[in-house]
């Protein structure tokens, strides 16, 4: 009975443990709670909520004091009575409305994204403060300013708050050899012995050496000074670098001699000493942000990494990075206008957000107080803790834009087998510590399993460490969106995936659901205004003038051109008209002008839907959508997930193509040659498994990072009868005989691109030409030329074309003529209508020849021209 007990124990302790398909568990929860753009609106919703208030209580109260004015007569009394006085304004409660819309009648409604879309208007919501004004005089008897009015509050529109940018410190710490050359830790870096370390100021001409900087902020002895730079006393090393520092600012021994000493090398010259001190004691209060014991932490660290024991801080590094969203960008828009104890060498120092704030003598109690009320949610779950054993360091991260991601915590992972047995959500796992957040930095003073199967061996030390903190929820989180859409992208070379992942962005689909109700496609919708008002009318020929040469056929009585009317390049979608101003000769035969709205000429399509509305100033505007079906063709381009991409090179009817025995014919036939070079083996163990899950009938898991294997998929496909690597024996469509080779044939997703012949081509014989440059313009949408560059020059050289070359770049492009002078090479005066030519120079003495050239040559000419530089031709004796 005992044993039985024993093994039935053993059995729910199995079923309790947890595996790596209980991970999937764990990120439905988190996607269904937090989606893929919580961070965005969490950020913007914190700015909504909290930071404007914090930023309108941290501003200080407006004082307005009547200006100075001189009173005569019985009046000067009153007049002094009120320059006794000030205005104080209080901001207060500031409150959020919801999105409104002001129509033209003065009616006011909610607004809505879907209605603010279609009628491009601005999603946007009122906000009102409370401000309360009081008036303060003199009392005659005290003479201090007493309250003596107070204005309740009164709810205010607040339109905007202006402010200026984010002040920051100036300062630049600089280690440099005896000669002024730069002195660093990294690669090629100099011997410190004999450099000295001097400091950068704002408004200071000269860099000023740095035990200077630290007397003029009145640490005036060089122990009390080396007491803010080195921590330990027995490194004589460090102490031996600052040597060449203290030798060089030994005769400035006083504060009033080192601000002196910093005045003299400012802006402010020729003024008094004690002005210059003043100067210098300005600039160091104001200037200057960090406190003395920062700039020694500073010096501290340059010198770790000019005696090489550490490296040079990696700008790239995530760590250092902050990406801006909504909350903090919105609030720099919006923003206006302690005590310290020093440690001793044993002790940690404490930074939050990078200020150093104190020290601390028991870090690992405190780290572990930390992170135990931070996943209790005593302290925000977002808030980083990183403890920094070599540089005795505890840094604390509450500033917004840091990168994190969620990890399991692995003191916790036995207990997880619960969130398989209870419908617990995203937030009952972060708030019950089961899983955390982790930012860049404190990942690096993590140990982070990859599978759930190592911390079981690492307890059974049978992993090559015991000292796990968290597990990684699953390998394949590493991939954001895009990547995360590629089947076994661990078998892909890595550049096919990066490829993809911008591929999947022009794949043709349903963008939206709501998409049969919205005016825009994948491209942003194309918008026109007008600077007068426009009348959406079908334009009557005998009182318009201007009709565009489009057809006009096919618009309404009411101007507009129903769903369901084919439309071709030049047809006229929206008739419009504007009012032209009265004539009072009376002469006027036109009294209005056309507007109108035509398709694109390189477009046709269907009228899909039209949208009449009107804008918040009470004018009616129109949308139209075209609609166009794209048969794929030859020249459209095509792409597997898989990096995969090319276009159509020739198209069969479905009789025409191989068979296999079974009568599957093919939708895409593939080039072999494209598999070995890409090394897209991915590409290949899709297409095994998505024959394998349609003969089972279940979703195949290509997920990466699994156990999946090739092999695998090739016994199950070879148990329902099917050559195991997925070759076929497949028929000439032409002529029903079975092929020599067999062919690899299985399903595989392929993805339609936007980029589709039919939006692509072009030609031009004539057209419009750049006004500056005579040259045709570029571009398919403005009907231009086709661009001949360089390279394209070098083949026809190369073939020896000389002629093809010059009529390419001198007669379809911009031909031109000009006369010149034969005497000064320069251009004369030419009227063709009386063929009558002459020089600037020398009138009529001198020969005029006329010289064939391209136009952009002869605006060369004169603007070198306008820069006196004359440019002068010269003619041979043919």
């Amino acid at each position: 009975m005992f044993a039985a007990a024993e093994v039935e124990d053993a059995g729910v302790q199995e079923d309790l443990e947890i595996t790596q398909e209980d991970a999937w568990v764990v990120i439905s929860s988190f996607f269904e709670e937090k989606g893929l753009v919580r961070q965005q609106l969490d950020s913007f919703n914190e700015f909504v909520t909290n930071t404007i208030q914090e930023i309108v209580d941290e501003s200080p109260e407006i004082i307005v004091r009547p200006n100075e004015q001189h009173y005569g007569g019985d009046d000067a009394a009153a007049g002094a009575e009120s320059q006794e006085k000030e205005f104080r304004i209080r901001f207060g409660q500031i409150f959020l409305s919801k999105p409104l819309v002001t129509e033209a009648d003065g009616e006011t409604a909610t607004l809505f994204p879907k209605e603010a879309r279609l009628r491009n208007l601005t999603y946007s919501a009122p906000m009102y403060i409370n401000i309360s004004s009081s008036e303060w005089a003199r009392d005659p008897d005290s003479g201090e300013l007493v309250e003596v009015d107070v204005r309740p509050y009164d709810k205010v529109f607040l339109a905007k708050l202006e402010g200026s940018n984010r002040t920051s410190s100036g300062m630049a710490v600089k280690m440099l050899g005896p000669r002024g050359t730069k002195v660093g830790g990294g690669k090629g870096a100099r011997s410190v012995a004999g450099s000295v370390i001097r400091v950068s100021l704002p408004y200071v001409k000269a860099d000023v050496p740095v035990l200077i900087l630290f007397r003029a902020l009145g640490c005036v002895s060089d122990r009390e000074i080396l007491e803010h730079i080195v921590y330990d006393w027995n490194d004589t090393e460090m102490m031996e670098a600052l040597r060449p520092s203290i030798e060089e600012a030994q005769p400035i021994n006083s504060q009033e001699l080192a601000l002196d000493y910093i005045g003299k090398r400012s802006n402010q010259v020729g003024v008094p000493r004690a002005q210059r001190v003043q100067y210098a004691r300005d600039i160091l209060q104001k200037e200057l942000l960090p406190h003395a014991y920062y700039i020694g932490y500073m010096v501290h660290r340059l010198l770790l990494v000019s005696l090489k024991r550490r490296r040079e801080d990696d700008r790239d590094h995530y760590a250092n990075k902050r990406l801006d969203l909504g909350g903090p960008l919105l609030s720099g828009l919006f923003r206006w206008g302690g005590g310290f104890v020093l440690g001793g060498g044993s002790s940690t120092k404490i930074f939050v957000n990078g200020v150093w704030v104190g020290v601390h003598r028991e870090p690992q109690q405190l780290v572990s107080t930390l992170r135990s009320l931070r996943r209790q949610l005593d302290i925000n779950t977002e808030v980083g803790l990183v403890h920094d054993y070599a540089l005795q360091e505890l840094r604390l991260f509450t500033d917004a834009g840091r990168t994190s991601r969620p990890l399991e915590v692995e003191t916790t992972v036995n207990d997880a087998g619960e969130v398989s047995s209870e419908p617990w959500g995203w937030g009952s796992l972060v708030s019950q510590g089961l899983v955390e957040y982790v930012d860049t930095e404190e990942e690096e003073t993590a140990m982070i399993a990859m599978h759930i199967r190592d911390l079981a061996a690492s307890r059974e030390g049978r992993a090559y460490t015991t000292t796990y903190t968290h597990c990684e929820v699953h390998p394949s989180l590493i991939l954001g969106v895009c990547a995360s859409i590629i089947p076994f992208p661990d078998h892909n070379q890595s550049p096919r995936n990066t490829y993809q992942s911008a591929m999947g962005k022009q794949a043709m689909g349903m963008y939206a659901t709501n998409y049969q109700t919205r005016m825009d496609t994948q491209e942003e919708e194309k918008k026109q205004g007008s600077l007068v008002v426009e009348h959406i009318e079908r334009p009557d020929p005998s009182n318009t003038a201007g009709l565009r040469h489009g057809c006009y056929d096919k618009l309404d009585d009411d101007g507009l051109a129903p769903p369901g009317t084919r439309v071709s390049g030049d047809d006229i979608l929206v008739g419009k008209t504007v009012s032209l101003p009265d004539d009072p000769t009376g002469m006027q035969r036109f009294n209005r002008r056309d507007a109108s709205l035509a398709l694109r000429p390189s477009e046709a399509g269907v009228v899909d839907q039209v949208l009449l509305s009107q804008n918040e100033q009470g004018n009616a505007f129109v949308k139209v959508r075209v609609r166009t079906i794209c048969i794929p063709q030859v020249g459209d381009k095509f792409a597997s997930r898989h990096g995969q991409k090319g276009t159509v090179g020739i198209t069969y009817t479905a009789e025409d193509m191989p068979f296999t025995a079974e009568g599957v014919v093919p939708d895409l036939i593939v080039n072999p040659h494209a598999i070995p070079s890409r090394m897209t083996i991915g590409h290949l163990v899709e297409a095994l498994m998505s024959k394998v899950a349609a003969l089972v009938g279940q979703e195949g898991d290509a997920t990466p990072f699994t156990d999946v294997t090739v092999d695998n998929v090739s016994s199950t496909l070879h148990r329902h009868g099917y050559q195991q690597r997925g070759w076929e024996v497949m028929y000439n469509g032409h002529t029903g005989r079975m092929l020599a080779a067999q062919v690899f044939l299985n399903p595989t997703y392929y993805q339609r691109l936007k980029h589709m012949v039919d939006f692509k081509i072009h030609s031009r014989g004539r057209g419009p030409t750049q006004i500056l440059t005579r040259q045709p313009v570029e571009g398919r949408a403005r009907d231009g030329g086709l661009r001949f560059g360089e390279m394209e020059r070098d083949c026809i050289i190369s073939h020896g074309a000389a002629a093809f070359l010059k009529e390419r770049l001198f007669d379809v492009s911009d031909a031109y003529r000009v006369h010149v002078c034969e005497r000064t090479g320069l251009m004369g005066v030419a009227n063709l209508r009386k063929q009558s030519f002459h020089s600037q120079v020398h009138k009529s003495d001198s020969a005029i020849v006329q010289v064939y050239l391209p136009y952009a040559c002869k605006l060369l000419l004169q603007e070198l021209m306008s820069m006196c530089i004359a440019p002068r031709m010269q003619f041979g004796p043919d």
